[in-house]
């Protein structure tokens, strides 16, 4: 698809780009005209019979005939694998039960109130501009939105519109997944230990001796982004921005790439006899040019923040107060001072970073103790 080229459309004032042609000539409105059977509340359609407009309308599709067409030109089946991209994006299917062009997307719970809008208001003005028909899952029903329409472009904008108001209100919800450089060898995993035993029986103050503070061995690692994945199809989009970011690095830098973790320190915007998050440092310029990279990539997607100050801040958490659990963890902190004074030019160690993890956050894999990683690619 040519970026440059696109037809467009407005959406309350804001221009959009359409991801595939657009038949301009609209039809009647067919709000209320398909079959998407107990779906529907009555606060938003009251007496409407489906049944007898369906057969209306899926006799209006069968009868229309298809138009003869030019030989295909070679610029035209060039573009071929680019329009099978953009109608897999969308994945719409005719159903010939309902007569409609049908297809999914995904609005977390959270976000489904924005979509339907004050008394419906919202959802009935898509329907109405796109002559779709929308399908919202009943309170509890973790299913997804279905769309319908009588024309196959109706029901992509249909979704293109919806799809923006997951966009923009993602942004109010809590992020689900985090991408991470696994720092679990066991060289680091051992040193871990160790430096955890020291903590628990050391001359410290007595705050950093909880064993909950420590982050387990298996779970150490380097946070690049987090994420907002809320469904299968925003982990595939996830999984392979990843690779192409990785291709794209491996492109332009030397590889492999080794990473020194040496040092202790804090957030900079806490005292240091109250504490939340004790980190060891990472010592490698060409480590964060790689989390810089990723970071601009998954911005640009949609599917996280730009980090504070633009670059990604490289740590590796070794003590978390959120760990111990406590009703008001913002309450937590621990006095550091004596720690930090000891042991803050701990080393270690040095390891290859071979691999990018996308995990989910608070899944645990029973297995190795680790995070629940749902996409890895080998760096």
């Amino acid at each position: 698809m040519n970026v440059l080229n696109s037809l467009t459309y407005e959406v309350n004032g804001r221009i959009y780009r359409r991801n595939a042609p657009m038949d301009m000539n609209r039809g009647s409105n067919l709000r209320g005209e398909f079959d998407l059977a107990g779906a529907f509340d009555i606060e938003y359609d009251e007496d409407v019979d489906y049944e007898g407009n369906v057969d209306q309308i899926g006799d209006e599709i069968l009868d229309e005939k298809p138009k003869p067409s030019d030989p295909i030109t070679k610029e035209e089946q060039e573009r071929q694998p680019e329009k099978e991209e953009e109608e897999n994006y969308y994945n719409i299917i005719f159903n010939a039960k309902k007569r409609a062009y049908m297809t999914d997307i995904f609005v977390p719970e959270g976000l489904l109130g924005k979509l339907i809008g004050t008394k419906g208001l919202t959802k009935r003005q898509i329907e109405e501009e796109t002559n779709s028909k929308i399908d919202i899952p009943r309170r509890g029903d973790t299913g997804p939105v279905i769309i319908a329409s009588k024309k196959e472009e109706d029901a992509q904008r249909c979704y293109d519109r919806i799809e923006m108001i997951v966009l923009e209100g993602r942004r109010r919800l809590p992020f689900t997944h985090f991408v991470m450089i696994p720092c679990n060898s066991e060289e680091i995993m051992t040193k871990h230990g160790e430096f955890v035993e020291k903590m628990l029986f050391g001359d410290i103050h007595e705050s950093c001796k909880e064993p909950a503070l420590y982050m387990p061995p298996a779970k150490l690692h380097l946070t690049i982004v987090p994420l907002w994945i809320f469904s299968e199809k925003d982990a595939k989009k996830a999984g392979k921005i990843l690779k192409a970011a990785i291709e794209d690095f491996k492109k332009k830098e030397t590889i492999p790439i080794k990473m020194t973790i040496k040092g202790l320190s804090h957030m900079g915007d806490e005292d240091v006899d109250a504490v939340k998050v004790v980190y060891a440092k990472v010592q490698s310029d060409l480590v964060q040019k790689l989390a810089n990279h990723l970071s601009n990539a998954f911005v640009k997607a949609g599917l996280t923040e730009k980090p504070r100050g633009g670059t990604v801040k490289l740590h590796m958490t070794i003590i978390n107060t959120r760990y111990l659990g406590s009703e008001k963890p913002e309450k937590n902190f621990i006095d550091a001072t004596d720690l930090l004074k000891k042991f803050g030019n701990i080393e270690y160690g040095t390891i290859n970073v071979d691999k990018i993890q996308i995990c989910s956050m608070g899944e645990v894999d029973t297995n190795t103790g680790g995070y629940h990683i749902v996409y890895s690619e080998k760096f």
